[in-house]
């Protein structure tokens, strides 16, 4: 089913669609009605196996989440937050006019607002009522699964020692804390053009139960590794009001636990024939994975010097 059929059939005559951009997971569209403009979005089943429970927590997080900017959901013609038709789920959002992304902060304050912004979004959810959300893609962010399936492979790589050397990491990150965002990287917020206002907290598939810190290292590494320390800086400052109870060890390693996690996925990914991610050409998986060890090795490289921004940060936190 094409999506000009999907809106039709669930929300009504679409008078222009076009695809929208850059997303790794779900086929998205934007669409134009009679009602304005919104987001059409096909759930990915082959990485989202049950794309009910998907749209359940999202419907959840965004009754709970009132206060926040978030996306809201459109029914459908018979009142439903989403249409399955031929195995395929649909949704409909609405579309955030005079917006902007941004895959890096473009200021000190864009990474203030965005530490903010996930920050607050962990603090609203701490109150969400039972039952607590569940994940929606088994073992999503743990490193020791990602490991064993790796493992599993048996497979000689360059890389193995960096590897191995990561293992520790799973002891550190072993607790339930929070309920995390779970994505939290610039590019799923939307800004007010020409401002720093965070008009959107985009992709909710995978909002669930984690480690608090997952959320602060997968902003670092939007930061881009190294990180330029004014921007780590002001990321702390917003994110680290919203935290009841701030580790500095969790949040200097997080970085490493997330960049790591992301490096050994995508190399498994490329070993498996490119089943996750989405990618343009064989080998942009590997490209990728490169890269991210590379990362990898200048986070463990400078752990001190992390630890010593989080404790000057957690220092001011405390005196004001």
């Amino acid at each position: 089913m094409t999506a000009t059929d999907a809106f039709r059939t669930g929300w009504g005559e679409p008078l222009h669609v076009e695809a929208l951009g850059g997303g790794h997971i779900n086929d998205t569209w934007k669409v134009r009605d009679a009602q304005g403009t919104w987001v059409l979005q096909r759930i990915n089943r082959d990485v989202f196996t049950n794309p009910a429970r998907v749209v359940a927590n999202t419907e959840r997080v965004i009754a709970h989440c009132r206060a926040l900017p978030l996306a809201r959901l459109r029914p459908t013609r018979d009142a439903r937050p989403a249409l399955t038709l031929n195995g395929d789920t649909w949704r409909v959002c609405h579309f955030v006019d005079n917006t902007e992304s941004h895959r890096t902060p473009p200021t000190t304050a864009h990474a203030r607002a965005a530490g903010d912004a996930f920050g607050r979004f962990q603090r609203t959810l701490r109150d969400l009522p039972a039952p607590q959300l569940q994940p929606t893609i088994a073992g999503f962010l743990r490193l020791s699964g990602y490991l064993a399936t790796f493992d599993a492979l048996d497979v000689a790589t360059e890389w193995q020692s960096l590897i191995d050397r990561q293992r520790a990491l799973c002891d550190v990150f072993s607790r339930e804390n929070a309920t995390i965002h779970a994505d939290a990287k610039f590019d799923n917020l939307l800004f007010a053009c020409e401002s720093t206002e965070v008009r959107a907290i985009l992709d909710l598939d995978t909002v669930m139960p984690g480690h608090y810190a997952w959320d602060f290292g997968d902003l670092v590494r939007s930061l881009g590794i190294p990180p330029d320390a004014a921007m780590l800086e002001a990321l702390l400052e917003g994110f680290l009001p919203h935290v009841s109870e701030p580790d500095a060890r969790a949040l200097t390693l997080a970085p490493r636990y997330m960049t790591a996690m992301l490096a050994i996925r995508r190399l498994t990914d490329h070993l498996q024939g490119d089943r996750y991610f989405r990618v343009t050409r064989r080998g942009n998986n590997l490209t990728r994975a490169q890269a991210l060890f590379a990362q990898v090795r200048w986070l463990e490289d400078n752990e001190a010097w992390l630890r010593q921004c989080v404790e000057r940060a957690l220092d001011r936190l405390s005196k004001t």
